[in-house]
């Protein structure tokens, strides 16, 4: 496809499929998920590098996370610490941090924009983690643990 003939997508940037507003199934239904919920203000503020990463969703196999999850700040919590792959802008940090803060389960979300690093502590145990950051997934952005030491 000729990227300079090509509309963008609506949801990741790239060049979408001819005749089509979106790139892929995955980002027109990250883009529909995103403006269900009524956050769609995500694009109107975000700023995309282009050297960057698109905000495409992957393959959404299950992913475990357990591992890297340690004990929360109170008891019967659990901390998880990772790097978030695809974080552009503050529309991202405002988009993640949205996003996890609806989730029932969810003490805390909070991302630098800076390191790209996300703290989540939630109430339950390290089996919630996949669950809790699938909203994420679903959008584009990928989440890698991290471990300071």
């Amino acid at each position: 496809m000729d990227a300079s003939t090509s509309t963008p997508c609506l949801h990741c940037g790239e060049p979408a499929e001819p005749g089509s507003q979106f790139c892929c199934a995955g980002c027109e239904a990250a883009y529909a998920m995103l403006n269900g919920m009524g956050l769609e203000a995500y694009y109107r503020r975000r700023v995309c590098d282009p050297a960057s990463r698109p905000l495409r969703p992957d393959d959404l196999a299950p992913l475990d996370l357990a591992p890297a999850v340690a004990a929360g700040p109170e008891a019967g919590t659990s901390r998880l610490d990772a790097v978030v792959d695809g974080l552009h802008c503050a529309a991202c940090v405002w988009l993640i941090e949205t996003l996890l803060a609806r989730d029932p389960a969810v003490v805390s979300a909070r991302v630098n924009m800076t390191t790209r690093r996300l703290k989540l502590v939630w109430r339950g145990g390290p089996e919630l983690a996949g669950r809790i950051i699938d909203p994420l997934r679903t959008i584009g952005y990928r989440l890698l643990p991290f471990d300071a030491e």
